[in-house]
């Protein structure tokens, strides 16, 4: 399974959930930046189906939506999930553009 999560806050309590399976892959949309909730979500923090993605503030929707495509691509074919579930949080932009 492919958790694509469209949020503006790291989905980080799912990706804790999933740790320790290899049956779900998540991939996180979000804003990364110091002292905003919840603190994590980094390009750096990586583990097995793991996969974050954050932007700054001011990011352009044109950038965040062609990023989106090219990762959810990527991942979809370096792992041919059977099954996808998308979570879009109502604050999913708003700190972007």
């Amino acid at each position: 399974m492919l958790y694509i999560d469209l949020d503006v806050h790291h989905g980080d309590g799912v990706e804790f959930a999933f740790a320790h399976t290899e049956k779900v892959i998540t991939l996180s949309f979000h804003v990364f930046e110091t002292g905003f909730f919840p603190g994590t979500g980094s390009g750096k923090e990586t583990g097995k189906g793991v996969y974050n993605v954050p932007f700054e503030r001011g990011t352009k929707a044109a950038v965040w939506e062609e990023t989106v495509k090219r990762c959810v691509e990527m991942v979809y074919k370096s792992h041919s999930p059977e099954c996808i579930v998308l979570q879009c949080g109502c604050d999913g932009t708003r700190y972007l553009y």
